[in-house]
């Protein structure tokens, strides 16, 4: 039996990626306030904020973070797919493998000689 990974929803990671970002503005829209800055001002300054986070998000393809709690599985799942294909790799292993795939050779091997030693007895 292959052991199957847990997908992550790629929706669910964009929603929480746009939801990062859209906290990282509201913070800086919350501080420009105190500050009383002037409202045109705060949108300018939020919105370059706002592309510059997407740019970046988007670029980075999104990287790990480090720290992830339990109820993030969607993350844990992307996270381990990545430390897996990392691992996969390093070790030259490729993405077709099956696991225990080698001892099944090894039992066809030894199940055609037998059949081989079982006809030349006939």
């Amino acid at each position: 039996m292959k052991h199957r990974q847990r997908q992550p929803d790629k929706e669910i990671l964009e929603h929480d990626r746009k939801r990062d970002i859209e906290v990282k503005v509201f913070e800086l829209r919350d501080r420009l306030e105190d500050e009383e800055v002037d409202e045109e001002e705060i949108e300018t300054q939020t919105e370059a904020l706002r592309r510059k986070l997407t740019k970046e998000s988007e670029r980075g393809g999104g990287q790990v973070k480090k720290g992830l709690k339990m109820h993030q599985v969607h993350e844990l799942a992307q996270a381990k797919i990545k430390q897996d294909d990392r691992f996969r790799s390093a070790l030259g292993i490729g993405r077709d493998y099956e696991e225990g795939s080698h001892w099944k050779k090894d039992e066809e091997r030894r199940m055609a000689k037998l059949e081989k030693l079982t006809e030349s007895e006939k």
